[in-house]
């Protein structure tokens, strides 16, 4: 698992003993979860008037973003 340099700077104030790492409580760890789900479920729909040219322009920005499974490259 390859960790970002804040997750590395943590690791290593728990390593030094300047930070303590504890699991959370239950009652937490339960209301962790439940932001948790409320924040990745897409439960809500939106449409959007926009000119095409504005619509253009974002479609790049699509493809930088897509996963590369999509990407133009490896087809």
């Amino acid at each position: 698992m390859k960790l970002d340099a804040y997750e590395k700077e943590l690791l290593q104030l728990d390593d030094d003993g300047q930070i303590s790492v504890q699991s959370p409580d239950p009652k937490e760890k339960e209301a962790l979860i439940a932001a948790a789900r409320e924040t990745l479920q897409k439960d809500k729909r939106i449409k959007i008037r926009m000119s095409g040219r504005d619509l253009l322009s974002l479609k790049p920005m699509q493809i930088e973003d897509a996963p590369s499974k999509y990407s133009r490259e490896e087809k």
